[in-house]
């Protein structure tokens, strides 16, 4: 059994735009409505969940969706 943890893969919301083929409105939209997980790193700085975000363009409804990904889960304040 291995004790490795995998973090999730984090990008800046410019990065993942570019990467998923989105517009970077269109990706911000997706974090306010809660189809993709995202991190507020300060009040101008998101970091959007790679893998959330690649769910999202692969059509899988965020209902379906664990709340965990991989051991790690949303805190609401």
């Amino acid at each position: 059994m291995s004790n490795a943890i995998t973090l999730p893969t984090m990008l800046p919301v410019k990065e993942a735009a570019a990467r998923f083929g989105l517009s970077p409105y269109f990706l911000r939209n997706l974090c306010h409505t809660g189809q993709v997980r995202y991190i507020a790193v300060s009040r101008n700085r998101w970091l959007v969940n790679a893998e959330s975000v690649a769910e999202f363009c692969k059509g899988i409804p965020a209902e379906s969706r664990p709340d965990t990904v991989q051991g790690i889960r949303k805190i609401t304040l």
